[in-house]
């Protein structure tokens, strides 16, 4: 049972919990990140983490040793990583988290995967969660881990790893040649081409659209001008399509992709008609329709890259490669914009110079800054100097720029995974302005504002600092304790840190995570989670090994609370424990369907932490409404987010049905229906309350839990009735 002091410690510091929305959802996974840990890969990053072993976490791979990599699974429903048991250098994860692609060294246990009698190669392995077939050996030599395209995986394999083996048959053993792998039928092909590069975000893509491939001609004429020497972009969706342009920058989003071609590698041809055959054209292929490649007749400038939206698609241009004036000021020294419509395939010049290009909304238009030295010597902000950039809008409709009169530094609100982000976010300079933005008493500093995609005007934050990462959801900010009125963000005794805070776009709550970071920290995820690979030095000893050495994985969710609970945290994976007629719920909404003309089984289960001779208390709520974001509370002690208002924490809002072994009345509520320890099953079988969505969570005695109350949240269900 509940001890005495647990019991009273569930009253102390509950009213700080009462007064303040819920924080957003931070778990400590306790693992730390390997260095050969790659962040550019969001996508892939949240699902898959590659973990150092050590003291703390144990012979995760069972070959007693420590310091492996280990590849851990990330699995959002879930809440906290589960180890796949094997040493690897790299991984993937297709979308849907079920097919996972594995670079493995043969070096760490000693083993030639791949037959060719040494062991310094790095084989490609994959893991396909859907059966129960365990990790299997490709037996190739790769340089990345395979890539991921729905049913296939891409594997560019290294004749010299490969028992040095021509497998393009051009005479030579030093190539990286294509292959595919298809999961389902376990069947490997070569395609016998010559990899130059693969386009850069190639494991982002959506589902189903073609992957850009860079390939080498390596002798054979690919583009048809009658030479071998060229990188020839090719699309892959399940066959190999050569587009038979000579390539040199690709850049895609999900819908569009812009190449850009060299006239000199394209037959010395003069794509654009300037008389010369030295540029670089802009392409442009709709996935949909990778046969068609349309020259845009537009000069790349090796600047800023496009930006794509759902329909548009924005250029920066060099005025000086363009021989064009195109913001009307006589002369052709600028940056400017071009905006391009795919469905029409117009071209519209915006009219003005950037310093930096940003976008706003979703099709609606851009954000930039404006330089008043390149737009005329004009005074744009109106404080009497020339220096400033200064943020306008364009609308893409309309055509129609506006000056906002703020000055900064903008911040993009294309999201790691390539996709538009719900506003944008900038930081304006104070002494520009002459205002205190963040009321700290003075205007030094430079604070954070937010252009959501329904407002024409920023709205300030009032925070001093900078973004560190923007999804589809929200952002990451990073505040300066210095700077915000030298305040102690994150208690820790000094004022000498980086703080994180969370925006969340669609509640448009900003909350500290009470973390200090360095200032160089980045964060990985997708539009709901991320994962923030957090330095002890700023946090604590965060891993429990007695130092404060370690970069440690955290999970942030930016829709604040977490349906999976926190039961078993501290020892392991999260774990279920509250199931209604054999389901713990599907979906990210936990839901399980129930029949109105049938009895409902309700089970409390017991947490692994606690031994077969010990009971578990608990408590269970039902509320007859969905939980929001303003009714999820943090509990205190590290109990974990609660997704409804407990009794706890003396509100006026209550649970409708309460189920309560854990103590007395005046602890957890009025018990409505008397319950045993867990394990324990219940069948409801009124109909009182039985027509309406219903929402279940509860608190469990929970040994393993992290906090210091031996207490946990358990997971949320949402009862949902049918006929």
């Amino acid at each position: 049972m509940f001890r005495t002091p647990v019991l009273s410690l569930l009253f102390v510091a509950v009213v700080a919990c009462s007064t303040v929305l819920c924080q957003p959802a931070m778990t400590n996974t306790g693992l730390i990140r390997s260095s050969a840990y790659r962040e550019g890969e969001t996508q892939d990053a949240l699902a898959l983490l590659m973990v150092q072993e050590t003291t703390t976490t144990g012979d995760l791979n069972g070959n007693g040793l420590l310091g492996d990599i280990i590849p851990h699974v990330f699995d959002p429903e879930q809440g906290f990583p589960v180890s796949l048991g094997i040493a690897a250098r790299e991984g993937r994860v297709s979308p849907d988290g079920l097919v996972i692609s594995l670079m493995i060294s043969e070096f760490t246990d000693g083993v030639d995967l791949n037959g060719d009698g040494d062991l310094i190669d790095s084989v490609a392995h994959v893991l396909d969660r859907r059966t129960s077939d365990g990790i299997l050996n490709l037996g190739i030599a790769v340089n990345a881990a395979p890539i991921i395209v729905g049913e296939q995986l891409l594997c560019v394999v290294d004749e010299d790893g490969q028992g040095r083996t021509d497998l393009n048959q051009d005479q030579d053993r030093l190539d990286h040649i294509l292959h595919v792998y298809d999961v389902p039928t376990k069947t490997l092909t070569n395609l016998r081409v010559f990899v130059f590069e693969l386009e850069p975000r190639f494991s982002l893509v959506s589902p189903g659209a073609p992957i850009p491939i860079m390939v080498r001609e390596d002798g054979r004429d690919l583009n048809g001008d009658r030479d071998g020497n060229d990188q020839v972009l090719h699309l892959f969706d399940g066959a190999l399509f050569n587009v038979r342009l000579a390539v040199d920058r690709v850049f895609s989003s999900p819908l569009f992709i812009i190449a850009t071609v060299m006239e000199g590698r394209q037959g010395n041809q003069d794509l654009n008609g300037d008389g010369d055959t030295q540029d670089h054209l802009l392409y442009f292929i709709d996935k949909g329709d990778p046969a068609q490649a349309i020259n845009l007749g537009v000069s790349y400038g090796f600047g800023d890259p496009p930006i794509f939206t759902e329909q548009a698609i924005y250029f920066p241009v060099a005025e000086s490669m363009e021989e064009q004036d195109l913001n009307g000021d006589g002369d052709f020294l600028d940056l400017g914009v071009l905006h391009f419509d795919p469905s029409s395939g117009a071209i519209q010049n915006v009219g003005v110079s950037y310093d930096h290009l940003g976008i706003y909304g979703h099709d609606s238009g851009l954000l930039f800054a404006v330089k008043e030295s390149d737009e005329g010597a004009s005074d744009l902000n109106g404080d009497g100097d020339l220096v400033d950039a200064v943020f306008h809008t364009y609308e893409a409709t309309s055509g129609m720029v506006r000056n906002t009169g703020l000055t900064g530094r903008l911040f993009s609100n294309v999201t790691d995974t390539g996709q538009v982000s719900d506003g944008l976010l900038l930081s304006v300079r104070e002494f520009d302005v002459t205002s205190d933005l963040n009321r700290d008493g003075d205007i030094f500093d430079n604070v954070l504002h937010w252009l959501p995609s329904t407002k024409v005007s920023p709205v300030n934050l009032g925070l001093a600092g900078v973004v560190r990462c923007v999804t589809e959801r929200g952002a990451i900010l990073l505040v300066d304790e210095a700077n915000q009125g030298m305040q102690d963000l994150n208690l820790d005794g000094d004022i000498d840190d980086d703080v994180a805070f969370g925006l969340n776009f669609a509640t448009r709550e900003v909350a500290s995570l009470g973390l200090g970071m360095g200032s160089s920290f980045t964060c990985l995820g997708d539009g709901r989670l991320h994962v923030i690979p957090v330095s002890e030095t700023r946090a604590n000893d965060l891993n429990g090994d007695g130092d404060r050495n370690d970069v440690v994985f955290l999970t942030f969710d930016f829709l604040g609370c977490p349906r999976a609970g926190n039961v078993n945290a501290g020892a392991g994976a999260i774990t279920d424990v509250l199931f209604v007629n054999g389901s713990a719920g599907s979906g990210r909404e936990r839901v399980v369907e129930y029949s109105v003309l049938l009895p409902l089984e309700i089970r409390m289960k017991r947490p692994p932490s606690v031994s077969v001779s010990r009971v578990a208390p608990y408590a269970v709520y039902a509320w007859l409404e969905v939980p929001s974001r303003s009714t999820q509370r943090r509990l205190p002690f590290g109990m974990g987010v609660s997704c409804q208002v407990m009794p706890i924490s003396f509100e006026t809002t209550r649970p409708n049905i309460i189920w309560n072994n854990a103590g007395k009345d005046r602890v957890l509520g009025r018990s409505d229906l008397p319950s045993s320890p867990a394990p324990n099953t219940f069948v409801f079988v009124e109909n009182v309350r039985r027509f309406a969505t219903v929402f279940l969570q509860g608190l469990i005695f929970d040994p393993g839990s992290q906090a210091s109350v031996q207490a946990s949240i358990t997971n949320g269900i949402l009862m949902r009735p049918v006929q």
